[in-house]
């Protein structure tokens, strides 16, 4: 996640969500922040001191994501969750009135329900080890 930050330049936008059974948002503030030098700092900062827990329930973060209305939204998760989420996720970025792409990372393992996420919603699904 660090590398893709890194890589922003100034005249993109970017907000950090993760998630477990809650969703945890850099800046508290709900809003896409201009990628520039000290935003990406403190986003690389927060990373650092923030700890998630236990769980693997991305909707509360994906409902925060969608809500902003990016034009691209990139789901990472260690696990599988719930199949139903990605009926929800579809039907939630679908109301919107441009959807985001939505790409998914599977982080350690194959992941199938980020394929299918990543499939309904035009993205790509990368698998990281």
């Amino acid at each position: 996640m660090s590398r893709a930050i890194e890589l922003l330049t100034s005249s993109q936008k970017f907000t950090i969500i993760l998630f477990d059974d809650q969703a945890y948002a850099f800046p508290n503030q709900l809003a896409l922040l201009s990628a520039s030098n000290r935003n990406k700092q403190e986003a690389f900062a927060w990373l650092n001191v923030t700890n998630g827990g236990g769980g693997t329930n991305p909707m509360l973060g994906m409902d925060i994501a969608i809500g902003l209305a990016p034009e691209r939204i990139v789901l990472l998760s260690d696990g599988e969750f719930d199949p139903y989420c990605i009926e929800l996720i579809r039907n939630a970025n679908r109301k919107n009135r441009q959807s985001a792409k939505i790409d998914c990372v599977g982080l350690d393992e194959e992941v199938e329900t980020l394929k299918e996420i990543a499939k309904q919603n035009k993205g790509v699904y990368y698998q990281a080890y």
